[in-house]
């Protein structure tokens, strides 16, 4: 689904771990300065999240927010963009276009390569 999109990218918060930056380092990173730094991600594009609906992406994946925080862009995007919306974490998110099952740690971290 993400290869087939245009303009894509996926966006890492400020709980994704160096296994997740990996998983996506052919895709187009966006993040906040801190993750970038932390995560050395040299190429990434740092946006806050809130302004990705100006950036008329065709699809966004999340990964590394807090369940709170995520839910409300994802509302905001489903209200005021076009733009699909794919939840990485390991809660579902009933306001995302597309989001895994409610995963245990465990089975979430082996999802992204992990032990």
């Amino acid at each position: 689904m993400l290869k087939a999109s245009k303009k894509k990218a996926v966006v890492l918060g400020a709980l994704a771990t160096e296994e997740q930056a990996k998983a996506f380092k052919t895709t187009n990173v966006v993040t906040i300065g801190p993750v970038a730094k932390r995560l050395g991600l040299k190429k990434a594009k740092i946006q806050d999240p809130y302004e990705l609906v100006r950036e008329e992406y065709d699809m966004l994946a999340f990964v590394g927010f807090d369940f709170w925080f995520l839910n409300q862009i994802f509302q905001h995007l489903k209200h005021f963009s076009k733009t699909k919306s794919i939840s990485l974490e390991r809660f579902y998110h009933p306001n995302a276009n597309y989001s895994l099952k409610t995963m245990s740690e465990e089975e979430w971290t082996k999802a992204f390569g992990g032990k």
